[in-house]
């Protein structure tokens, strides 16, 4: 019976070491394939930070934002519309860029709204926001929320301070 029982702890012994092998086997596998899992994010990573550099790279260069506002102000003025610009924290824009922007709202009467702001976008980086299409009477009115973004020109300097244009 002794006997019997030193075969069994003997038993239990082995059976408890194998158990134990067989833990560390699949604990030491699944964090070999979580450092492979990682290290293919990191890959990932890197791949879409080249792809965002080769494609910053070769970018057509953005025109001053400063001139843009003006430029695309001018053609609205001269539709018979009226901008102005929206600050703080009223700037719920869409555009989710890099670049520096500024928010508008012009409003009239829609049709010269819409064309006016189609005419003044083209060939400038302008990003259409809300609209909003009102019935007065026999008129229909609209306003239109557009983003414009830019980059700050660097060579702006009052006194010795550079310019802010943000």
């Amino acid at each position: 019976m002794i006997q019997r029982l030193k075969n069994l702890g003997v038993d239990l012994v082995v059976i408890g070491v194998l158990v134990g092998i067989g833990l560390f086997t699949v604990g030491y596998r699944e964090s070999q394939r979580t450092a492979g899992e990682r290290l293919d994010q990191k890959r990932a990573t890197v791949q879409a930070l080249q792809d965002q550099r080769e494609q910053l790279r070769t970018a057509p260069e953005l025109p001053y934002l400063r001139e843009t506002w003006m430029e695309v102000n001018d053609v609205l003025r001269e539709c018979g519309l009226e901008t102005s610009v929206i600050e703080g924290d009223n700037q719920q824009t869409l555009y989710r860029g890099a670049a520096p922007f500024w928010v508008g709202v012009v409003g009239g009467r829609a049709r010269p709204v819409f064309s006016c702001l189609m005419a003044a976008s083209n060939d400038r980086p302008v990003v259409f926001e809300n609209a909003l299409i009102q019935m007065d009477g026999g008129n229909i009115n609209a306003s239109m929320q557009f983003s414009i973004y830019g980059r700050i020109n660097p060579t702006r300097f009052v006194g010795k301070e550079l310019e802010d244009e943000s």
